[in-house]
């Protein structure tokens, strides 16, 4: 709504009205209609969820910080917050599924710089990954010559009764 200068310099509410003294001079505005405070409503339900899933973003953030460095793009955490909004329940394996396919800087994707499946296999004891490699990187990427390459697999597991993730770095084999 566009604001009015006024020339009186009262400051406060005057029936539907708010007059303002700022350092701009005096504004008017309508009043709020406190329709915004609807129990129920949307918004309500997803700030009863901020703290949990401020707090699984935060963890995965530092992770990933800690694995990738300055490759991972600034607005990471926003990008899996707005991941996490769209699934409706607190649930931790629900909202990771949300992220599946999240590049860690969506300016560099995988798919650019080469490919591979990944199998993951687990029993009681043992969890599996398996890159079968599609295609190798371009021979040049920017006019730099790529002459070998690696995967790097991060595995974040959580514990019963733990909220924080343990991570799990592995290399692959170097291809030329």
């Amino acid at each position: 709504m566009a604001k009015s200068k006024s020339i009186s310099p009262l400051s406060g509410k005057s029936g539907n009205q708010v007059h303002v003294a700022s350092k701009y001079g005096s504004i008017v505005r309508s009043a709020p209609n406190g329709s915004s405070k609807q129990t129920g409503s949307a918004f309500n339900e997803q700030s009863g969820r901020t703290g949990y899933l401020n707090k699984l973003a935060s963890g995965l953030n530092r992770i990933i910080e800690a694995y990738s460095g300055t490759f991972k793009q600034t607005d990471f955490y926003n990008l899996v917050q707005k991941r996490f909004r769209e699934e409706l329940h607190n649930n931790r394996f629900l909202l990771l599924k949300q992220l599946e396919g999240t590049e860690v800087n969506e300016r560099y994707p995988l798919n650019k710089l080469g490919g591979a499946r990944v199998n993951v296999n687990s029993n009681r004891t043992k969890i599996t990954v398996g890159l079968e490699v599609d295609f190798r990187p371009p021979a040049l990427i920017k006019k730099h010559k790529v002459n070998c390459y690696c995967y790097e697999v991060l595995l974040l597991c959580w514990v019963k009764g733990n909220e924080t993730a343990l991570p799990v770095r592995q290399y692959g084999e170097w291809n030329s």
